[in-house]
């Protein structure tokens, strides 16, 4: 977990690195303004205080491995939403097992959750599965990965971390 540790750290210090500067009226690399950055920060703050973030902790510590993906795309500009999604595929070589066959019998898992910039006083959403292929994980993702994204991290802070486009 040694891995999960560092990534947090580095997270967090890139949080710091991303608030400072840049407020011009464009958009990052990801599509985002700062004014959706910010927002999208602060729901996966409120997000952090709810069962998705302990769903997130717990898959990653019974993989033993942080989040392979973990992104927060905006699924509609007005109102304001965004969904977070994270999957976790096993290392099977690591594992000794047959990556055509999933030999180790590791579970591929996914987290989703949905949440309007109004945060948790709003709707919001969450779903979370395990799949026994690769090709039925990547049924869930639909648009998640297409502009306007962002690339996010599980801390150890009970928080949830942004990263800018382009970290």
């Amino acid at each position: 977990m040694s891995r999960f540790v560092t990534l947090a750290a580095l997270g967090a210090a890139t949080i710091a690195l991303a608030g400072c500067g840049g407020g011009g009226g464009g958009t990052d690399s990801g599509g985002f303004t700062t004014g959706e950055f910010n927002a999208a920060r602060d729901v996966l703050d409120q997000l952090a205080q709810t069962a998705v973030y302990d769903t997130a902790v717990k898959l990653s510590y019974t993989m033993a491995e942080v989040p392979t993906t973990c992104v927060v795309h905006i699924e509609q500009r007005s109102p304001l939403t965004f969904r977070m999604f994270m999957s976790w595929v096993p290392n099977i070589e690591a594992l000794g097992g047959d990556v055509a066959h999933n030999a180790a019998g590791r579970s591929y898992s996914w987290l989703d959750a949905t949440i309007t910039a109004s945060g948790l006083k709003g709707d919001y959403s969450f779903h979370q599965g395990n799949e026994k292929t690769l090709e039925d994980l990547r049924s869930h993702y639909g648009d998640v990965f297409q502009k306007p994204v962002e690339n996010c991290l599980v801390l150890q802070n009970q928080k949830f971390g942004l990263l800018p486009a382009g970290t």
